[in-house]
């Protein structure tokens, strides 16, 4: 049984809300990652660039900075989609995916505290994005 959207989208939020946070921050500080040039990536490479200071990289990470990059393109497709959509129907779903791409560039703009849990992370985000498309296609299939 698959999750729903809501349940998924929560899982999502709790995942990025239990990083830890690093312990030498003032209360409202930007961790140190948050700047993309901090953080050893390009900026121009929508802040999922390779780090320029690393050497190469291990076969999972080049295989996580791929997936990543698809679910990012999914989601900022989704919501240019839906964006366009004035169906009152899709109005709550395009909230939910507006709050994953919030929460996904976050997620990028702070990678480094997130490296041990993105395995989960990107198997959570298919799960969004699947049930996503299963509300989509039900949604044109009735449409018709």
């Amino acid at each position: 049984m698959s999750r729903t959207l809501v349940e998924t989208l929560e899982r999502l939020y709790n995942i990025h809300t239990e990083a830890e946070e690093p312990k030498d921050l003032m209360p409202g500080e930007p961790p140190p990652a948050a700047d993309p040039a901090a953080a050893g990536m390009d900026p121009m490479a929508g802040g999922m660039g390779a780090p320029a200071d690393e050497g190469p990289k291990s076969p999972e990470e080049v295989g996580r900075v791929y997936e990543l990059k698809k679910i990012h393109s999914r989601l900022v497709a989704i919501e240019a989609h839906l964006s366009s959509c004035s169906s009152e129907d899709l109005l709550k779903l395009r909230g939910y995916v507006s709050k994953a791409v919030e929460l996904f560039d976050s997620l990028i703009s702070n990678v480094e505290l997130y490296k041990d849990k993105l395995p989960d992370i990107i198997v959570t985000y298919y799960s969004f994005l699947e049930s996503v498309y299963e509300i989509l296609t039900k949604y044109y299939k009735n449409k018709q």
